[in-house]
């Protein structure tokens, strides 16, 4: 609106009493009561009023609270359903793993009595191969000899009878490798595990 060529400043106060999050508003100004208005009104009225207000105020608080905690509630949900499915799909590629590692396991135990030619070397490659893809897939080999024997990580298929006492219950050689995917094992190790009798 324009007076006397100048433009007027429109002029906008909050009068909220509460801000979005549904926190009482501290400089939240009460609007100023026409003297006529406030005449009227007897001191009963006001104090009605008042509660009236206050019990307002309190539910408005008692359903911003239910409101903040079902927000709590559905984001838990929202994250636990979210562990499930990381979990399935997890638990589903290592069964594939599994399967895959079952049929790399025959390769190599026929690779251990192929006489050295092309087609064996050629196989050799492959095997390599398909090692390389698991890796990249996050799968690990577990290098347990040397150290002590863990049943988390392997299964011991046989005990070797050892001279050295330091060598008891040391992993000395592996029959099967064991893989772990994303740190948790994924198939155990066989191993041969020294045992001292002294």
């Amino acid at each position: 609106m324009k007076d006397n060529g100048h433009e007027e400043e429109l002029q906008v106060n909050d009068r909220r009493r509460f801000t979005d999050e549904g926190e009482s508003r501290f400089d939240a100004v009460d609007e100023p009561v026409e003297p006529a208005v406030a005449a009227a009104i007897t001191p009963e009225e006001l104090e009605t009023w008042k509660q009236r207000a206050s019990a307002a105020e309190t539910k408005l608080r008692e359903i911003a609270e239910i409101f903040r905690r079902y927000k709590d509630e559905h984001d838990a949900i929202r994250m636990r359903i979210e562990r499930d499915r990381d979990l399935r799909v997890r638990e589903s590629l290592g069964r594939s793993f599994m399967r895959i590692l079952d049929a790399v396991d025959h390769l190599e135990m026929a690779l251990q009595y192929a006489d050295d030619n092309p087609l064996a070397d050629g196989l050799r490659l492959a095997l390599k191969g398909i090692y390389e893809a698991l890796l990249a897939e996050g799968l690990e080999k577990l290098s347990l000899v040397g150290d002590p024997f863990d049943p988390q990580y392997a299964e011991a298929v046989a005990l070797v009878p050892v001279e050295n006492p330091e060598l008891h219950n040391v992993v000395l050689a592996e029959m099967r490798t064991g893989f772990s995917l994303n740190g948790v094992v994924l198939r155990p190790a066989q191993v041969r595990v020294g045992s001292h009798q002294g």
